[in-house]
């Protein structure tokens, strides 16, 4: 099952689990609409599209520090071979960031399926 943070609104929880569903067919913006059918959902219902277009919003501005930016540097190094260790299902020699699959979802829909047979 996934887990969302408390702190997100209802609406955003809405709109990760809409979007991570594992049925391609089933998931927001998979049908006819695609991406309208994102920008419909309450999530974004302050949003003015025109706007975003026209790049005429302001991005918030993040209140980063510079002990802030020095946490993150060192988040992003590699890790060392003692700090793999804390893993258990990472052996030291392997890439620490490979791709992983997930059992039983994919981005693809199965052949022969129909996005609208999903969302009956």
């Amino acid at each position: 099952m996934l887990k969302i943070p408390a702190s997100l609104s209802e609406d955003c929880k809405n709109l990760i689990v809409s979007l991570l569903n594992r049925n391609p067919s089933k998931r927001l913006g998979a049908g006819a609409d695609g991406a309208e059918e994102i920008k419909r959902h309450v999530f974004f219902k302050d949003i003015d599209w025109q706007d975003v277009k026209q790049k005429k919003l302001q991005p918030p501005r993040p209140d980063v520090n510079i002990q802030y930016y020095h946490q993150l540097a060192r988040a992003t190094e590699v890790p060392d071979e003692q700090l793999l260790r804390v893993f258990d299902d990472i052996e030291p020699e392997s890439e620490v960031f490979e791709t992983r699959n997930v059992d039983g979802w994919s981005f693809v829909q199965p052949a022969g399926q129909s996005s609208k047979a999903g969302n009956q």
